[in-house]
């Protein structure tokens, strides 16, 4: 990954701590994370459809994707989102970005 990419990367991933308290002002948390998710999905689902994958048939499979939807995404961003109301975007951002250290020191 060249330096600009990287660069970008942090950017992009770092204002949304700023944005998210600043949206928080006028939005709960759980109607904020919701549209977040619904946006994405629609996005997804387009971008799905465009490049003619197909839809799961099995009900197990959608069982199985809306765990792991809620797990990896509904969860975390409801969760980040809540404590954003408790204390400061840049703690909220340092903090979230923790858990790789614990793996390496695993």
């Amino acid at each position: 990954m060249s330096l600009e990419v990287g660069l970008l990367l942090s950017l992009i991933w770092g204002s949304s701590f700023a944005l998210i308290k600043i949206t928080l002002a006028t939005v709960p948390p759980f109607t904020m994370v919701a549209a977040r998710v619904t946006i994405a999905a629609m996005v997804l689902i387009c971008a799905a459809i465009a490049q003619g994958h197909p839809f799961p048939r099995q009900r197990s499979i959608w069982a199985a994707l809306l765990v792991q939807g809620l797990l990896q995404s509904a969860l975390p961003f409801t969760l980040i989102s809540w404590g954003e109301t408790h204390i400061p975007s840049g703690l909220a951002g340092v903090l979230n970005a923790t858990p790789p250290l614990f793996v390496l020191m695993r």
